[in-house]
């Protein structure tokens, strides 16, 4: 995901500098924005996924055998 986001990056500038391509430049922008949204909401899925475990993990470990 970070290299759609690097990618679309890459294809704002070219599309700016090289090409002069007001479209390309536009589809570069859209193309980084969506991916590093998707990026940072998949993170934030996975910390939250992974204090879930921890507290369940704490919570186990603080038992008493039976």
């Amino acid at each position: 995901m970070v290299f759609s986001v690097i990618a679309g990056v890459a294809a704002m500038l070219t599309g700016e500098r090289v090409f002069h391509s007001s479209a390309m430049e536009s589809a570069g922008a859209g193309l980084a924005l969506v991916s590093g949204a998707v990026y940072f909401f998949f993170r934030w899925l996975g910390r939250r996924e992974a204090r879930r475990r921890g507290t369940e993990q704490a919570k186990d470990q603080t038992r008493e055998p039976e």
